[in-house]
């Protein structure tokens, strides 16, 4: 019986023995299956890493928020320009959680409370700047006697212009400022093109200021901004629905808009949600093309651009 027990424990182990070179070979391919799998995974991660690494930043804009009677998260600049109209000018500066005043635009302002001080909450500004070759005296020394809650800073340097000037100081001031999410610089285009090419120009100069939100121009008739190189979702519709085809059907011009290339032409445009879009082939430039009098087919506007642009639109 011994015998027996021991011969079938004998066939066992070279049975075993047998097994063993094919256990090996499952296992040497489960090993390689798995990790292949793990490569595989690690690849389509790291490939998802440098695809959104290589994306274009995004940014969303709502630009019909200014005139929102419930926003106030912005710094308001007046600008030395004529006014007119006034009532966007104290809308805007009621609701504004921070008031400048730019060199001359202190003695338009300053007339102005006088005409309207029962329409202002809060006539004083927080900061009145520039290099003051506009401002009147007895302007300025009124604004001097309202410290400390008015700042009178003078800023000499004419290597910049007075609205550059004047965000570069606003700057120091907001930089741990949550209220301040946007700066609307309010003036009117008319008067001297060297001015008003000078506004743009700061809008070139802003994105180079330290801990600056962004900067639109406001005037009575458009708002105005620069786009970053990247994709920009403009939302063109205020907060109640609207039929926006219906709109434009009754009132085209309330709706213009273009895309001004400033300082270098714009190689790489694609744009959607404009009645007349921008394709990929077209280059914006002076003497090439550019993007004026255009209008909405869409609520969402989407505009990617590899270099700056100016964005207008009617307010």
């Amino acid at each position: 019986m011994a015998v027996a027990v021991d011969r079938g424990s004998l066939l066992i182990d070279q049975v075993i023995k047998s097994l063993r070179p094919a256990r090996d070979v499952l296992l040497a391919i489960g090993l390689y299956y798995s990790v292949k799998n793990v490569i595989q995974l690690a690849c389509q991660g790291l490939k998802l890493i440098i695809n959104q690494l290589n994306q274009p930043p995004s940014f969303h804009w709502h630009p019909k928020k200014i005139w929102s009677r419930t926003h106030s998260k912005y710094a308001v600049v007046v600008l030395h320009t004529d006014i007119h109209d006034p009532d966007r000018l104290i809308d805007l500066w009621n609701r504004a959680s921070f008031r400048i005043l730019v060199d001359g635009a202190a003695n338009t302002w300053f007339q102005l409370i006088k005409d309207r001080n029962e329409d202002i909450v809060d006539p004083i500004p927080n900061l009145v700047t520039g290099d003051f070759d506009s401002i009147n005296p007895e302007v300025i020394n009124y604004y001097a006697s309202q410290e400390p809650s008015c700042k009178v800073i003078k800023t000499p340097d004419q290597d910049f212009t007075d609205f550059t000037k004047a965000l570069q100081e606003l700057s120091k001031r907001i930089s741990s400022n949550t209220e301040i999410e946007e700066i609307y610089a309010y003036a009117e285009y008319d008067g001297r093109l060297d001015h008003i090419f000078g506004l743009f120009e700061t809008l070139y100069q802003a994105k180079n200021i330290p801990s600056l939100p962004p900067v639109f121009l406001v005037s009575s008739g458009t708002t105005d901004w620069l786009l970053q190189p990247g994709i920009h979702f403009i939302s063109v519709q205020e907060k109640e629905p609207r039929n926006l085809k219906s709109n434009l059907l009754n009132d085209e011009e309330s709706y213009r808009c273009g895309i001004i290339p400033l300082g270098e032409p714009c190689t790489q445009i694609h744009t959607s949600g404009l009645k007349w879009n921008i394709v990929k082939s077209q280059i914006l430039a002076f003497g090439t093309l550019i993007s004026t009098s255009n209008t909405f087919s869409n609520d969402i506007v989407t505009i990617r651009v590899g270099s700056p642009v100016i964005w207008t639109m009617k307010n």
